[in-house]
């Protein structure tokens, strides 16, 4: 008898699944591998975004009898590495996946739904492609990022309708609004009497983990004053 601890369906989305490589998610990944700038750690966000990885599972013997394998399980697969931080791996293509280990199992999952399940199991972080050819750690922020990629729009709008609330509750400030184009994100105050701690407090709120998490551009403060 078989048991798959630790193993999930695979996504139906995902059923017919060919196993082959993103071709832009490869790209992005080497791109980041080269520069470890934001940039091209947000084109990796913006690839995964809705994609599939690959999440191996090995078998594991649990009991033999005359010689047979009478119990197994399946198991997914962490990564500890010298200094004992554990992370989850997972694999962009079958080619990769065949690179660590020709005999795992590959379980496809949305690439959010990975992310989240380093974060629930209170992981380090997640290692796309172990031995290549473009081997890149997903942590902290980022790996936030990627868990609430599937509904990130939502999660930007609710945090900056928090933020230009708590602006608007700042003395001399009359409205707080934003507005988002491609490459920036613009905050809209207007302003009656200016507070020598105006500034800081603002730049404090905009600091908040919730918003400075979710932010994928770019974030700028229009500051109008009011003429009656």
């Amino acid at each position: 008898m078989s048991q798959f601890e630790g193993a999930q369906i695979p996504d139906s989305s995902f059923a017919n699944d060919d196993g082959v490589a993103d071709t832009e998610i490869r790209a992005a990944l080497e791109a980041f591998v080269a520069t470890h700038e934001a940039p091209e750690a947000q084109r990796v966000i913006n690839a995964l975004t809705g994609q599939r990885l690959l999440v191996p599972v090995v078998a594991h013997v649990d009991s033999v009898d005359e010689g047979v394998e009478k119990d197994s399980h399946m198991t997914s697969v962490e990564y500890i590495n010298s200094d004992g931080r554990k992370a989850l791996l997972a694999f962009t293509g079958v080619d990769s996946l065949a690179l660590w280990d020709p005999q795992a199992r590959p379980i496809p999952r949305a690439s959010h739904v990975v992310a989240q399940s380093v974060l629930e199991a209170d992981l380090e972080a997640l290692i796309i492609d172990l031995h290549g050819p473009h081997t890149v750690v997903i942590e902290g922020p980022m790996l936030v990022r990627l868990a609430i990629s599937a509904h990130h729009a939502e999660y930007l709008d609710a945090a900056l309708e928090q933020a230009c609330d708590a602006i608007e509750a700042l003395d001399g400030v009359i409205s707080a609004d934003w507005e988002t184009a491609p490459d920036e994100i613009v905050i809209i105050l207007e302003i009656d009497t200016p507070t020598s701690s105006l500034g800081p407090d603002i730049a404090e709120i905009l600091q908040e983990p919730n918003v400075a998490v979710v932010l994928d551009r770019p974030l700028n403060v229009e500051i109008r004053r009011n003429s009656a």
